[in-house]
């Protein structure tokens, strides 16, 4: 039989093939024979069906079996919004039923799964519902189910929780499913207010390794700003990007007023990681590649500098008048070395050496020490690492300014970088100064500390 479904400007056909078994067929037997080859169902879908097929049995009316057709199919769809989804997870859901994450957590909780969903077993989570949903009917379970999913949504619509919770997760790695669980757990057990506490103490203790010495502001602002100024680029880059994703979560936490939140899904799809806001001098590019890329990065910006008739934006007041013809004049040579380079003339018309020497005269950035420390780091996306990793702090901003005004996302204390929110002096905004650095870190200090204090975290 067919039917057909629509409107005026599409429509398609729906066909359904019945077979019809006699008395005495194994439906089973029919079944897989039927279904060989074909795609498997997934275990989530399995997992539907006991739901439903014993909903049915349960009442014949038909409401229970609708009911959780309506809620699955509501909690999918939540689920498959991106902006939920990374909230709860670090890795991609495309192409998957992503309640299956609930699924599996609801196993994971369970006293006698402990830790079994995590095995690899291909049933574990069918073989669970189905024990279960024998002994306990459809509606005990399912209910048990979707209470574990209004617990992860309530986490994630209340904006403190959100961002709090979220960075959590973000450094649980995999599925999250264990510490979703010692989660879920910890706030049945605990008031919100206590719940937020243990929250903070957890963050506290994976930021800097131990609890909190004193509950004196000053005394957790100081233990903070020695965390900071210790860290360095290399040896403890884990801890650096942690950090500074916090700073961007409590910067958006900070006025009770805001309701921004943080992207979660823009930042772990376009995984966002620490880079130097100031080039590092004595990493230059080595090769061919690196060094035409270094070239072309600032060519674009040279030239908007030369072309402009007149200085505008905040821009203007870091140039002298003769900004432009230098930039002129340092595009000129650029192009011709490039043009020499892509024709593979045996001789170029100068070293690469000598261009970039000059390029770092001109952003004022020759002969500058390295400096590794948190004062010059903040998050940037891969494509922009790889992209921009020598460049020098002009270049930097002005592609980042671009991408925001494009609406493409950059956490927000990553733009305040580039547009020196956090210096003391206005100037210089084409230039990231030792005194911007200082300033930038001792804003990470007050806001991290302030955070902390709002908990009113014991001493451990």
């Amino acid at each position: 039989m067919s039917f057909q479904t629509g409107s005026d400007e599409a429509s398609c056909n729906v066909r359904v093939i019945w077979y019809e078994l006699a008395k005495d067929d194994d439906a089973v037997a029919a079944f897989t024979r039927l279904n060989v080859g074909k795609i498997p169902l997934t275990e989530a879908e399995l997992v539907r069906a006991l739901f439903l097929r014993r909903a049915i049995k349960d009442d014949h009316r038909g409401g229970l079996s609708l009911r959780i057709a309506n809620e699955w199919d509501q909690i999918e769809k939540r689920l498959q919004d991106d902006a939920f989804w990374y909230f709860l997870q670090n890795e991609s859901g495309q192409g998957i039923i992503r309640i299956g994450l609930i699924l599996q957590l609801v196993v994971a909780m369970a006293p006698q799964q402990a830790n079994k969903t995590e095995s690899g077993s291909p049933c574990l989570v069918f073989d669970y519902f189905s024990e279960r949903i024998r002994r306990n009917g459809a509606e005990y379970e399912w209910d048990y189910a979707r209470s574990v999913f209004l617990s992860l949504q309530e986490w994630f619509e209340d904006r403190t929780l959100f961002h709090t919770i979220g960075f959590i997760l973000n450094y649980g790695g995999g599925r999250n499913t264990n510490v979703m669980k010692a989660l879920i757990r910890k706030s049945q057990d605990l008031s919100k207010r206590e719940f937020g506490k243990f929250i903070g103490r957890q963050i506290f203790v994976h930021l800097f390794g131990r609890g909190l010495k004193a509950t004196s502001g000053n005394v957790v602002r100081e233990e903070i700003r020695e965390e900071c100024d210790r860290i360095h680029y290399g040896r403890h880059s884990g801890k650096i990007r942690d950090v500074l994703l916090l700073f961007n979560l409590t910067t958006l936490l900070e006025d009770a007023r805001s309701n921004i939140r943080f992207q979660f899904d823009s930042f772990k799809r376009e995984h966002w990681d620490i880079e130097h806001i100031r080039s590092v001098s004595d990493s230059r590019p080595v090769t061919t590649r690196e060094q035409d890329g270094w070239l072309r990065q600032c060519l674009v910006y040279l030239r908007g500098v030369a072309g402009s008739t007149q200085n505008e934006g905040d821009e203007a007041e870091d140039r002298k008048p003769t900004e432009a013809e230098e930039a002129r004049r340092l595009s000129d040579r650029i192009t011709l070395y490039l043009e020499a380079r892509q024709d593979s003339r045996p001789k170029l018309p100068e070293d690469f050496e000598r261009i970039d020497r000059d390029l770092l005269r001109y952003f004022r950035e020759e002969n500058t020490p390295p400096d590794h420390g948190l004062g010059n780091l903040t998050l940037l996306d891969s494509a922009t690492n790889r992209s921009y990793k020598n460049a020098v702090f002009a270049v930097k901003r002005h592609t980042l300014l671009q991408h925001d005004k494009s609406g493409i996302f950059v956490p927000l204390c990553t733009r305040n970088v580039f547009l020196k929110a956090y210096s003391r002096e206005a100037g210089g905004v084409l230039l990231w100064s030792a005194y911007d650095a200082q300033a930038y870190r001792d804003r990470i200090v007050e806001t991290l500390s302030a955070f902390f204090e709002r908990l009113e975290l014991p001493a451990s």
